[in-house]
């Protein structure tokens, strides 16, 4: 028995090198081969498969992870750690040949596990409590959810086990100045820490190991430029300060050794984050900037146009993330735009009822293959 495993494990090495010129057909012939060889020296020498253990680092678009990382197990059978290494020669990749192997039913029967990736827009936020309204109201279960700058805010109040419709109220009712203060000094015009008091009385918890749905908030690193995600463990509040600190408005807030500013500065939405965070389908909702109609008439719109600008040209990467983007129709709506509050959780709401039969079709049959777009923008 073992002189002929030794046979046939010499004729897999034959049909390896070969493969390399002939491409899937021979090396699929070399994967039996050397599956029957392994079953005849299981049966042999009664040889326990060995356990390989897959460790994934928990980035953010090649960002950093500063709360704890998760490392995910996983078992490999024999046939597909020599694929693995074949490929590899080859300069494929083990992930391609992972999915060949896995039985497309096994994919199919896996349930949706929906992320929610929030973006920015300060006062234009409060749109994101009315399309959380209608999701609890049409029962549209959430995974996990993330954020930033104004989107981490309400991210981590829902997380929390707020409800939306809380959250709504408490956002038709909030001012600028119950989150910031004039402080002119040399790194910004505001001080923040009046967040923390909105927070604490908003959040039901104040920890992301804490929370109801997994968290994820991001904030930019103001040196490296580098996005800096923050979840599963630790103290919610200075996160959330960091991811709301819009550059030239807000003092920067220093997390360590790190000086951060908003979110939005690198990564417009957190699509990738919510996918890490083990969602299967992401929804972005993306609170697009009014249009510009006039030149700015102060510093601060200013500074608004330009951030305007630089996200426009860097928005392609969380597109690709998502596969589904709201856009609610916030029409003129300024960033600070508070007193508009009813306005802005109807068009979140309008826009998330608009998007249900797409969100529905992901429990009833394939997934969406491309990118869908709802709202006031095609």
């Amino acid at each position: 028995m073992r002189c002929r495993a030794r046979q046939t494990l010499g004729r897999v090495i034959w049909h390896t090198l070969t493969a390399s010129m002939h491409g899937t057909t021979s090396l699929w012939r070399s994967h039996r081969m050397f599956r029957d060889s392994h079953r005849a020296r299981q049966r042999a020498t009664r040889a326990q498969p060995p356990a390989g253990i897959g460790k994934r680092s928990m980035r953010d678009g090649g960002g950093i992870v500063v709360s704890g990382q998760r490392e995910r197990r996983v078992r490999i059978s024999r046939p597909e750690r020599f694929l693995s290494h074949v490929m590899g020669r080859r300069g494929g990749s083990s992930a391609a040949i992972h999915d060949l192997a896995r039985p497309q039913e096994a994919q199919a029967a896996v349930a949706p596990r929906i992320g929610l990736a929030l973006g920015g827009g300060f006062a234009r936020g409060i749109a994101h409590a009315g399309l959380l309204t209608a999701f609890e109201r049409h029962g549209i279960p959430l995974h996990c959810i993330t954020g930033v700058s104004a989107g981490a805010i309400v991210a981590a109040a829902y997380a929390s086990g707020t409800r939306a419709d809380d959250i709504a109220r408490v956002g038709c009712s909030m001012r600028f100045r119950d989150v910031a203060r004039w402080s002119l000094c040399r790194m910004g015009f505001m001080r923040s820490e009046r967040m923390k008091r909105f927070l604490e009385g908003m959040l039901k918890t104040s920890r992301f190991e804490e929370m109801r749905l997994p968290l994820g908030v991001v904030a930019t690193d103001l040196c490296t430029g580098e996005p800096v995600s923050f979840r599963d463990t630790g103290d919610v509040f200075l996160p959330i300060r960091a991811s709301c600190s819009y550059p030239g408005l807000f003092q920067p807030v220093h997390v360590g050794e790190r000086m951060l500013v908003d979110g939005a500065m690198s990564i417009e939405i957190p699509a990738l984050l919510a996918r890490e965070l083990g969602a299967t389908h992401v929804v972005s909702v993306w609170l697009q900037p009014p249009p510009c109609r006039r030149p700015p008439a102060d510093v601060f719109q200013v500074i608004r146009r330009c951030f305007q600008i630089m996200q426009g040209r860097s928005e392609s990467g969380w597109r690709h993330e998502s596969d589904l983007i709201i856009t609610p129709d916030l029409k003129s709506i300024e960033w600070n735009g508070f007193e508009a509050g009813p306005e802005l959780v109807n068009a979140g709401e309008e826009a998330a009822l608009a998007a249900l039969p797409a969100i529905q079709s992901w429990f009833s049959g394939p997934a969406l293959a491309a990118t869908t777009v709802c709202g006031s923008v095609a």
